[in-house]
């Protein structure tokens, strides 16, 4: 009995650090693309990405269809050109502080980027 007890402390150890991993994106981020810097709010709910990307060409996005599996993610914006929806796709990995991302707009051409969380002043 107290190996059954013991496994299920450890299982349960295991499912709390991988999600506290997974919860490492959280937060804001600051990609810089084309002379200009992206900025990205993430918020995580188990293995769902949701928050805001805000590019001060395109103003304000609001993040669809995100995913989250450990270190990996990928979401989906939307912006208006020429009053037709463009969606741009991202898709990255997060390591620390440092985030890699493929960015692809309307399915033509893709961008590698990196994106690094802001320090904390006073920290």
């Amino acid at each position: 009995m107290k190996n059954k007890m013991n496994f299920v402390w450890v299982f349960a150890f295991l499912a709390l650090v991988g999600t506290a991993k997974a919860g490492d994106i959280s937060g804001k981020w600051i990609v810089t693309a084309e002379n200009a810097d992206v900025e990205m709010i993430f918020k995580v709910d188990g293995a769902t990405l949701t928050g805001t990307v805000y590019n001060p060409l395109w103003g304000e996005m609001k993040i669809k269809e995100g995913k989250i599996d450990g270190n990996n993610f990928s979401f989906i914006v939307v912006r208006k050109v020429n009053q037709n929806d463009t969606r741009i796709f991202w898709k990255g990995t997060v390591d620390g502080d440092v985030m890699r991302v493929n960015r692809v707009i309307g399915g033509v051409g893709s961008t590698q980027l990196i994106g690094m969380r802001p320090k904390q002043s006073g920290k």
